[in-house]
């Protein structure tokens, strides 16, 4: 029998990268030496940093080790950076950072190939020596140029990560060849981060896919007129909580072949205009050839009358495979006489429809255009169909009943689940799930 140590090294690095629990995993590094000297880098390929408490305890020895060891930064692939600030030493006298404790020639001459004018690397310096956690975070980020995928929450008032992340955009995001996906988040529990922050991954070479919760899109002076340079390869835009002014026209548009977009509307407690459907579909007209997948819900609590509008039609988006959209948004207006017909506003190369939020007064309106659709035989592909709906009437059940026969007779799995219910949520975390 063999012990764990005399396995081949490969499956012992194997067996350290499959273990969930960095505690876990620091335990068999410090079984012996052996071990030590084998699996340590995989104790770096996972980093979480800064809780917004005595972050600069954990960020200075960090940045420490990383520029003596380069070999062990390039062992990160992930980092957690969760809301980092100002922490209770700066008001604790007998916890107050101690600059000198560290080696200033070592952290202030390290460079990090960031193109700072010699105005914003003071700024930077200055941060440092206050044991200012937004100065150290950006001195650290660059040097960990193996970095595949990033979540980060950003905090109030703190400016110096994302002018790091800026001025790295500004060459071409050299810095970072490997980064693919990228997760952003506002710091609390309401408000929003402003999309401005995630610009900059836009122009980083390897990206594929920008989500992120609570994230607003405020006015800008740029925006309206401005042209969108088509240059970013992200293929996937997902939103949770999310609100937006102008449909975001300088993510979406930047995109050279957007394929995915979610965007869960977060409403009036993140920012006081919850969507622009116009803009919305303006920004994603762009990708009438290439997106597969488009997601769209309404804040559940808001008035239904102020959901921004008409979200236009998709009758010319030749790759849309799946559509989650709320039926009045769809069909454009409360008043049968003046609505779009389903098969009027939809692909043939359409194989999901989710027509989410509808409200009781148009459930028969929907069911009606459902029969209609599935009669005319114009979705060739269509093979699942869901309506979200309240059955207050017993009328309402049996046509309901009636339809999901239909659709079965079609060779299309129908499904029927109530708005805002746990077994909804359920149904549409397996249908697409949400970020980790």
């Amino acid at each position: 029998m063999y012990t764990l140590g005399q396995l081949p090294p490969e499956i012992i690095c194997l067996i350290g990268e499959q273990l969930n629990s960095q505690s876990d995993r620091l335990h068999l590094i410090f079984s012996s030496r052996h071990m030590y000297n084998m699996l340590l880098p995989t104790l770096y390929s996972q980093v979480r940093l800064c809780d917004g408490h005595h972050d600069i305890e954990t960020l200075a020895p960090f940045l420490n080790t990383i520029l003596r060891s380069p070999a062990l930064a390039k062992e990160v692939q992930h980092l957690n950076v969760q809301d980092w600030g100002y922490s209770p030493w700066e008001k604790d006298l007998q916890a107050r950072f101690d600059y000198n404790e560290y080696d200033s020639n070592l952290i202030e001459n390290a460079d990090c190939g960031i193109p700072y004018s010699a105005e914003e690397r003071e700024f930077q310096l200055q941060g440092l020596r206050k044991g200012d956690s937004d100065a150290w975070l950006a001195l650290l980020i660059p040097h960990l140029n193996n970095l595949q995928s990033l979540d980060i929450a950003w905090p109030y008032e703190e400016n110096k990560v994302n002018l790091m992340f800026s001025k790295a955009a500004e060459d071409k995001g050299c810095l970072f060849p490997h980064l693919q996906e990228v997760y952003g988040a506002h710091c609390d529990t309401e408000g929003g981060v402003d999309s401005y922050y995630m610009n900059p991954f836009f122009n980083f070479p390897a990206m594929r896919k920008v989500s992120g919760n609570m994230i607003v899109e405020f006015e800008k002076e740029e925006i309206p007129g401005t042209p969108v340079k088509r240059c970013s390869g992200i293929e996937e835009i997902d939103l949770a909580l999310s609100n937006n002014e102008y449909g975001f026209r300088f993510w979406i548009q930047s995109c050279i072949a957007l394929r995915s977009f979610r965007l869960d509307v977060g409403g009036p407690i993140v920012s006081s205009i919850s969507i622009q459907s116009g803009y919305l579909q303006e920004s994603l007209s762009y990708h009438k050839t290439t997106l597969e997948r488009f997601w769209l819900r309404t804040d559940e609590e808001s008035d239904r009358d102020e959901d921004g509008g008409w979200i236009g039609s998709f009758a010319e988006f030749s790759a849309l495979k799946m559509l989650h959209v709320p039926f009045a948004m769809l069909i454009d207006n409360l008043e049968a006489e003046t609505h779009w017909e389903l098969e009027a506003l939809l692909p043939p190369s359409l194989e999901s429809l989710y027509l989410c939020q509808c409200d009781s007064d148009l459930v028969i309106l929907a069911i009606d255009q459902i029969e209609t659709l599935l009669g005319l035989r114009c979705l060739p592909k269509l093979t699942s169909l869901g309506l979200e709906c309240y059955m207050p009437k017993e009328s309402i059940r049996h046509r309901l009943s009636l339809l999901s026969k239909t659709c079965e007779e079609a060779g299309v799995t129908f499904v029927n689940l109530p708005p805002a219910q746990l077994e909804t949520w359920d149904y549409l975390e397996t249908v697409w799930p949400r970020h980790a």
